[in-house]
């Protein structure tokens, strides 16, 4: 089993570079990646994406939840529910 962690600048292209590459060499792969939320121009959040499809919200401004990164307010229920499941389901 091999784990790959991919990080690089905001828009750099770190999303489009895993789904391609799982797509031109048919590839099973388990995890998630993240991607800005943006109203009006604005970044006000970050959503989750697994790779087998299911999706949420990572944090977000409006949130009411006491975790929070910066101005971000961690969604703790996508987090267990979503995020965390991908990433054992990776693992197994």
């Amino acid at each position: 089993m091999r784990n790959l962690l991919l990080t690089g600048r905001p828009g750099c292209g770190k999303s489009t570079v895993i789904q391609h590459t799982l797509d031109l060499l048919h590839l099973t792969a388990g995890g998630f990646f993240t991607a800005e939320i943006q109203e009006s121009g604005r970044r006000v959040g970050f959503g989750i994406q697994t790779l087998d499809g299911q999706s949420g919200v990572l944090a977000h401004i409006n949130i009411a939840s006491p975790p929070r990164v910066s101005k971000y307010r961690v969604n703790l229920h996508d987090l267990e529910t979503i995020a965390i499941p991908a990433l054992r389901r990776a693992c197994e």
